[in-house]
């Protein structure tokens, strides 16, 4: 939910990628509750293959998420390209279930009696 731009940081002469919740979807205060409930619960976490949140950022009814940035191409673009060969999908598979089970040593589930 939201998109992602290309931004610089001036203060540490880096470029970052700014994820910014669009603007149709500010005055919906349940989906801006679930847009930071996102940035929370990742920077919580700690892995290679998963993003590193900086901040977030409101003012008015822009809310964004500054993150660092990571060059390649999104995983949906490479899934809507066609059948993968089947190593590039198992190496895919491979990192997905690596960054889970890093979020569930980060936030175990809760089992109800």
């Amino acid at each position: 939910m939201g998109e992602v731009y290309l931004a610089g940081d001036s203060q540490l002469g880096r470029q970052i990628a700014l994820k910014v919740l669009p603007a149709e979807l500010t005055r919906d205060a349940g989906r801006v509750s679930r847009f930071e409930q996102e940035a929370r619960v990742i920077s919580a976490l700690n892995h290679p293959n998963i993003i590193t949140i900086h901040e977030i950022l409101r003012s008015d009814d822009l809310h964004c998420i500054v993150t660092e940035l990571v060059e390649g191409r999104p995983l949906r673009q490479i899934i809507n390209q066609g059948p993968l060969e089947w190593r590039a999908a198992v190496k895919i598979a491979a990192q997905r279930r690596a960054e889970c089970r890093s979020c569930q040593r980060h936030h175990p589930p809760r089992h109800q009696a």
